[in-house]
């Protein structure tokens, strides 16, 4: 995935490096700088700030077809966290809001498989609030039906009918 902006030197810089390091498979490197730059000076300025969260996202999604899922979801984290204070909601703002409704529902998936119930709507309640706040309301209904069943498995009845 490419940024949609153009880029100046510094902005080349940025990508440069994320690359190298992707190119080696040194994903968590990759990640580690992007965060690095996120307690400098240039995160006041929203062209900046849009490269280092694109840049982000090419990050999750390359950990993500390495089946790096731990390291996939920090950085569509990070990179959501960028694009809601700017406010942002175009192209790769969205891939990063899809990139973590889909790993958090790999995760639950992952966790219910193993019987372990309470990460699972841990990961269930992320992807309903993301589905929630992305006015998606079929599927965070469909969500919460499945936090309900996980509640009902776990004998904590209460619960399931919250």
């Amino acid at each position: 995935v490419k940024p949609n902006i153009k880029s100046s030197k510094k902005d080349d810089c940025i990508e440069a490096t994320v690359m190298e390091h992707l190119k080696h498979d040194n994903h968590r490197t990759a990640l580690n700088y992007l965060i690095s730059l996120k307690g400098g000076e240039g995160m006041k300025n929203g062209k900046f700030r849009r490269q280092v969260a694109d840049s982000l996202v090419n990050v999750a999604i390359s950990a993500e077809e390495a089946h790096k899922i731990n390291l996939a979801t920090d950085a569509y984290e990070e990179a959501r966290a960028i694009f809601k204070v700017d406010k942002y909601s175009g192209g790769n703002a969205k891939l990063a809001v899809r990139g973590c409704i889909k790993i958090n529902k790999l995760q639950a998936k992952e966790m219910e498989s193993v019987q372990d119930y309470d990460m699972a709507i841990s990961h269930r309640t992320k992807v309903y609030q993301l589905l929630d706040e992305e006015h998606r309301t079929v599927p965070a209904c469909q969500q919460k039906v499945k936090i309900a069943y996980l509640h009902g498995t776990m004998g904590d009845y209460a619960k399931s009918t919250e």
